[in-house]
């Protein structure tokens, strides 16, 4: 920061924020695209592995909203000189998110054969 021009140092600040507000506008596009076409599949492989990738842009969301409250709180207050706990939430984020999109870009045998399962017994169910 001592290289930096002071009246050149709001380009930073700046250029973050734009860069969040444009991933935070595509990640919220994609996930009501995704949650929208979920709704109109009827397989139900299909149906879910939409969902997981909805869920995975609402990680991504809640991920940039931790940190952003994390570098308010710590820009705005003196006492805090390291991380707030909302660091460890957005990582915990970040884990959420590759777990939904490997469910729902890479579509795991495992997660297809739980939703076949699923389905036989919703339908032995309903024939009772």
């Amino acid at each position: 920061s001592e290289r930096i021009p002071p009246n050149q140092q709001w380009i930073r600040p700046v250029s973050s924020g734009l860069m969040m507000l444009v991933s935070l506008i595509t990640y919220a596009r994609i996930w009501r695209k995704s949650f929208q076409a979920s709704k109109r599949v009827d397989d139900p492989v299909g149906k879910w592995g939409l969902r997981s990738i909805a869920y995975s842009q609402l990680c991504l969301i809640a991920f940039f909203v931790c940190i952003l409250v994390d570098t308010l709180i710590f820009s705005l207050s003196e006492e805090i000189t390291g991380y707030t706990p909302f660091v460890s939430i957005a990582w915990f984020f970040v884990g959420a998110f590759y777990a939904f999109a490997y469910i729902g870009l890479i579509m795991p045998g495992w997660f297809k054969l739980h939703i076949a399962k699923r389905q036989s017994l919703e339908y032995s169910l309903s024939l009772e």
